[in-house]
């Protein structure tokens, strides 16, 4: 979903669409909405009814973000304020929970904040993604530093079938960034299960300080029927 570094973009979907810029907000960002598969404009909107459209192109305020409704499929691009691409994806829709007809494509995401809970752990949260979706990818962005009074010395990212899966994030410190694509490729089945995000401590345990924030990305995978 964005380009590989040093430019990395990040993107928070709708309804409250926002753009990021190697961590900076894109501000007078440009967001071109299509038709799928064309370059036909196609309208967004700033309501949940689909009756107001919002322009187009989306011009990002100075915070890099704009309320953004999307009515169905797009094909969408995303630029700087001169019209240099950032990012570009085509037949995107979010509507969490929905299920696409076999042979369409279907891309979200969901977030969540995680606080320390003393002990063992590990933190989980759950419902990131619907169940039967493909994970694309997994971000966290540490919101508050991590206590050390009970040994910890990394945190380890994962879901309920691999600890690690999504790497071992060694600095505790607000700021602190991990970003993990491409973790399951190719057009098995897949489970139908809801996707599951665990943090697990290190070293030691968990004492009661830090924060965690974790953003999933999913997608539905063409031609592959879900439940």
């Amino acid at each position: 979903m964005a380009p590989l570094p040093p430019t990395v973009v990040e993107i928070v979907p709708w309804p409250h669409f926002q753009g990021f810029v190697d961590a900076r907000p894109a501000i007078g960002g440009k967001l071109y909405t299509f038709a799928p598969a064309s370059s036909t404009p196609k309208a967004s909107y700033v309501d949940p009814f689909f009756i107001t459209p919002q322009t187009n192109p989306v011009i990002l305020d100075d915070q890099g973000a704009a309320t953004v409704y999307l009515d169905g499929f797009y094909h969408l691009r995303f630029t700087d304020h001169a019209g240099v691409l950032y990012w570009d994806v085509d037949n995107y829709a979010f509507a969490p929970g929905v299920t696409p007809a076999p042979g369409e494509v279907q891309t979200g995401s969901g977030e969540a904040s995680l606080s320390a809970v003393a002990g063992p752990g590990p933190l989980v949260v759950t419902g990131l993604a619907p169940a039967g979706y493909r994970i694309l990818g997994v971000q966290t962005h540490i919101e508050a530093d991590f206590g050390t009074s009970g040994g910890l010395t990394a945190l380890l990212i994962g879901d309920d079938v691999y600890e690690d899966s999504w790497g071992r994030q060694p600095v505790l410190t607000a700021g602190a960034v991990t970003t993990q694509r491409d973790f399951r490729r190719g057009d098995g089945p897949i489970s139908a299960t809801a996707y599951s995000v665990l943090i697990a401590p290190e070293g030691g345990l968990f004492d009661p300080t830090g924060q965690i924030h974790v953003h999933v990305f999913w997608q539905s995978v063409t031609g592959e029927p879900h439940p």
